[in-house]
């Protein structure tokens, strides 16, 4: 049994904790650490700050993308279904105006010699990832619309 499947059979924990330090005034500098990262964080240029490092909309996306891809990459192995890779973008609208909005655009390259099988196992995944992620779903709550497209291929004969 993989660890995903582990994981889904008992009950996780989804408490999380992170710790976050500023110095200076708004040209300052700023770390947001978790057990496992260290990621600078800055007030954006067009705000007033030095836009070196991650700021809070980045931060929001990228929580939205990787629950996204690590939810569908589950998804994927639970259903025996190998890729030789996967890209996700994601766009968000500006915040600022009504009606925020995500958007995850996936390419998926399946191995050659992969059936029209695992072209559908995978098209399902795209759409059941968007309705499993965690992430995803406390944003939607809160009013965000989140959009999913995807793109599959076979690799091609060499």
């Amino acid at each position: 049994m993989d660890g995903f499947t582990k994981a889904k059979e008992r009950t996780v924990t989804l408490q999380t904790s992170i710790t976050t330090t500023w110095t200076g005034d708004i040209k300052g500098s700023g770390q947001v650490e978790t057990a496992a990262v260290h990621v600078p964080v800055a007030i954006p240029t067009d705000l007033g700050g030095t836009g070196e490092g991650g700021d809070p909309k980045s931060f929001l996306l990228s929580s939205a993308a990787t629950c996204y891809l690590l939810t569908l990459v589950g998804m994927l192995q639970m259903k025996k279904v190998p890729t030789n890779f996967l890209t996700l973008q994601s766009v968000a609208s500006d915040p600022k105006k009504p009606d925020f909005t995500i958007d995850h655009a996936v390419d998926i390259e399946l191995p050659e010699g992969a059936g029209d099988e695992a072209v559908s196992k995978v098209e399902a995944a795209i759409q059941a990832a968007d309705q499993a992620c965690l992430i995803g779903g406390i944003l939607k709550k809160g009013g965000v619309a989140i959009n999913v497209s995807g793109k599959v291929a076979v690799k091609a004969a060499a």
